[in-house]
């Protein structure tokens, strides 16, 4: 196995604090995207997507891969998961409330990873375990209204996926749809990556 150059997380502040490409930024994620479809589309959830366990490789450095399957669950058509697993601040909102959760818990730790992306922030960040929780369950994230340097669809996609309602997020399908990720979708589902190893 190829060891990664780096983790998300560094080249956010590393990389996009300095040059803020939009389309990077969105080739990135939409990579991240299509690795949550395949394993939602094997019934697998995640449960721990965030900047750390997003691997870069590549002679680039712009190849992601999900990594840190350690608290992944497999799930079937009659359960949710419910045992509470994953790192506080991209915990989903069903989750901090100790309800069932699918995998629309994974689409809100993605829109978290996206809003870091872009803020260079965490989007639910306390000094203790009972604020990020009120932070997720009724915190408002302002600081997507001062981004002038992106697409004004950016901060209704995050919007969107931080929905504290999980049958009010979009699903790995419909995001591929979404009019600022089919073009890198479809980009990387036709050449596989290969142009990017």
């Amino acid at each position: 196995m190829k060891l990664s150059s780096s983790s998300l997380l560094f080249f956010s502040f590393h990389y996009l604090s300095f040059f803020a490409f939009f389309q990077e930024l969105l080739f990135l994620f939409s990579q991240l995207l299509l690795a949550v479809h395949f394993i939602h589309a094997s019934k697998i959830l995640h449960r721990d997507i965030k900047p750390c366990n997003i691997l870069l490789t590549g002679s680039k450095g712009n190849l992601l891969k999900l990594s840190d399957f350690g608290i992944s669950k497999l799930l079937n058509t009659t359960n949710n998961a419910r045992s509470i697993v994953g790192t506080p601040s991209y915990l989903s909102p069903e989750l901090c409330l100790g309800k069932p959760y699918s995998i629309q818990s994974d689409i809100w730790a993605m829109g978290c990873v996206l809003y870091f992306m872009t803020t260079h922030k965490i989007a639910f960040q306390a000094s203790n375990l009972g604020s990020i929780v009120n932070n997720i369950l009724h915190g408002v994230l302002t600081d997507l209204q001062d981004q002038d340097t992106y697409d004004e669809r950016l901060p209704r996609l995050i919007a969107n996926m931080l929905e504290r309602e999980p049958e009010h997020r979009p699903s790995t399908d419909q995001l591929m749809a979404h009019s600022l990720l089919v073009p890198h979708v479809y980009g990387l589902m036709l050449n596989c990556g290969l142009e990017y190893v």
